[in-house]
């Protein structure tokens, strides 16, 4: 049986144990939490996903779910990473 988390604890709350933990996960947890705070649309995560920008194993997930999220804040960002990226796939995700 699998347990919605966000319905019984709700979106913030979760949002807020992912982007605390975030740090601590093991390299597979990390993108899947990266791409479940992109569906949450956690705006809270943005400091905390920037971070994750430069880093080749988070970087295509952390675009999209800086995409997902929609805040007018990255796309300065995006737009600066745009600049110096050199993968294909991840200028075309960030185009």
């Amino acid at each position: 049986m699998k347990l919605n988390f966000t319905r019984i604890l709700g979106d913030d709350l979760v949002a807020l144990e992912l982007i605390e933990r975030l740090p601590c996960f093991r390299d597979n947890e990390r993108k899947a939490a990266i791409e479940a705070l992109g569906q949450l649309g956690a705006k809270k995560a943005l400091p905390a996903l920037f971070g994750y920008l430069t880093d080749d194993s988070y970087k295509l997930a952390t675009i999209k779910a800086l995409a997902k999220i929609g805040d007018s804040a990255s796309v300065p960002i995006l737009l600066e990473r745009l600049a110096v990226e050199e993968q294909d796939t991840v200028r075309c995700a960030l185009i």
